[in-house]
Order: C-alpha cells, then structure tokens, then sequence
C-alpha cells in the first residue's frame, strides 16, 4: 500500500522539502505574467529543461507539475500520494520530487509536486502555489503583466484609489471581508481562478436573485470533475473602497468550503474575473491586502458572467 499524504492547506504545504526563494536586502525578483479573455494567468517555468505554461495560485495547497514535462532525469517518484483538496472535492494525485524549477528570475534545485497527468485538463496542469515564495511583499500588476517578490515596503500605488483589507488565514489561506448587497462575508483571495463565486449560505442572506434560466459548469484547477452552479444576480458587492453594482456571480457550494470549516458561513472566492482589474499587493509582514485601482476608473466597471461552450466568460460594460 503507498504511504498517503493528506495535504488541505498551504499551512501544511510549509512541509515540503524544496529550496524557497528568499528575497535578498531590497531586492526583488520579477516573474512575467498574462491573463487571456477567458481571466486565465499564465507564467513559463522550465522544468528540467522543459518549457511550459503555470499558474501562481494564491488558494493552491500544494505544487502540482504537467506529467508531459518528467523525465527519468528531472523526476524521482517517492512512491507515496497526495491528496489534494479543490472546488470538485478530494483527488489522489502520485508525488514526485521534480528539479530543477524555474521561473522568471529564480530557481528551486527541488521541489515535491503532485504528478497531474489528466486528460482534457481545463487549465495549466502545473500549478506553484504562493507560499513557494518566501518573501514579504506578493505584487500582482496585472495591467504591467508582472508579478514582483520582494522584502521592502510595498511600492506606492500614485493616483490609483487604494483599499487596505486586513487579511486572515483560514487553513493557510488568505481571506478579507467584503459585503454582498450589505451582507458581510469573507472572501477567499485566489488568483487560481477564473471566476468569482459564493456559496448558497452567503446567497440566501444577501438576497441574490436566481437566474432560474441558466446555469453553468465549474471546473477545479486540482483537476476535479465539473460540477454544475446557479448564476445570480447580485445587487452590490463591496470591499473596501471599492464596489460593484448590479451584475451576475456563480453560487456554488464546493468541498474546500466545508473543509476549512466554512460550510454554514457567509463565504465566496475572489477570482481573476475581478482581481485582474485592480494592482493587488499581498504584504505579509502587515497581514493585508492592498487592492488599488486608477482614480479615473474608481466608479468601476459593470461585470456580466454569462455561459459559453459550457464554460463561463465575462464581459465588460461602461
């Protein structure tokens, strides 16, 4: 029988035995950074010498590496499994431990991922979760297409209007507090999804509108079968200085929800459907997060979350 390994969360992820990067001093490194039409990141990382297309999740629990890119030179199986938990539910995944990894301006000598060798994968099968980056400032500039890592005071942000959001940890994740048409609720910082969604709990207490004529399929990025969700229409959403009025969001109720615990709470995920309009800093050390948008934009954009081909796409309105 092979040895499990249950990973849930980035706290447990702290346990993998690869070489983190450590910003230096003031120094930084910079990792180039897209987002395509359908609000998917993507990055290159080398792997063994291997090219390939990854995200940089900030809700993954745990490295995952495209199985197209191992080789008896790059790879060493340990023999043991990992169980990965994602929007579909749980998933046994074999381990590896894969060098070297680059990506941008460094390189890990070694790093234990999960082996993701599923067919007709939606998205990047290689997946490094933020915490690989032991650093204090997470800088997304989804505008400039580059994330920074660095250990200094987060850069100024000029004329954008700036929310500062503390942040709490909830099985190594990071959430803020946000309100659905006046209802307060926490939400899930995760740059590895497409789109935003909230759970039925969060839904019912805001009031949101079924569309009882449309649904649509959500998938997992750990690789998890689809699973069907409501779209609602949402009167307001708030999160700091920032807002959104009348358009549409995903209600689902996925496992990760009730396995931090969070099942009979008011909860959702912040996607790149809406992160990717904003500068988003992650300061560690302060515990927040600063999201900042330009001033002349600061009215914000209307969001129509709408299905297509069986997947979702967003659109934008003046």
């Amino acid at each position: 029988m092979q040895p499990l390994r249950y990973i849930a969360g980035l706290a447990l992820a702290l346990t993998l035995s690869f070489s983190a990067f450590a910003a230096q001093g003031t120094g930084r490194v910079t990792i180039p950074l897209s987002i395509d039409d359908s609000d998917r990141m993507s990055v290159w990382v080398e792997v063994g010498g291997e090219q390939s297309l990854a995200v940089i999740d900030t809700a993954a629990t745990y490295p995952m590496v495209d199985s197209h890119l191992l080789n008896t030179e790059n790879s060493e199986p340990t023999g043991a499994e990992v169980r990965v938990i994602g929007v579909g539910g749980k998933r046994l995944f074999n381990e590896t431990e894969v060098g070297p990894v680059k990506v941008g301006d460094t390189e890990f000598t070694k790093v234990s991922a999960a082996i993701n060798g599923r067919a007709n994968f939606p998205g990047h099968r290689t997946v490094l979760p933020t915490i690989t980056f032991d650093a204090r400032i997470l800088d997304f500039n989804f505008r400039l297409g580059r994330l920074d890592i660095y250990n200094s005071r987060p850069d100024r942000m000029g004329d954008h209007v700036l929310s500062r959001l503390p942040y709490t940890t909830i099985g190594g994740l990071p959430f803020i507090q946000v309100k659905v048409n006046g209802v307060k609720g926490l939400a899930l910082i995760d740059t590895g999804s497409d789109v935003s969604y909230l759970n039925s709990v969060f839904a019912e207490q805001a009031g949101a509108v079924l569309k009882l004529d449309r649904t649509t399929e959500l998938f997992g990025a750990a690789g998890e079968d689809s699973s069907t969700v409501k779209i609602m229409q949402v009167k307001k959403l708030n999160f700091g200085r920032h807002s959104k009025r009348k358009f549409e969001m995903l209600s689902a109720d996925t496992p990760i929800f009730a396995h931090l615990g969070l099942q009979n709470e008011a909860v959702m995920v912040m996607g790149l459907d809406t992160l990717r309009h904003f500068r988003m800093q992650i300061d560690r050390e302060a515990g927040r997060v600063y999201l900042g948008r330009p001033e002349s934009e600061h009215e914000g954009r209307r969001y129509r979350i709408s299905p297509f081909s069986g997947r979702v796409r967003k659109a934008v309105t003046g």
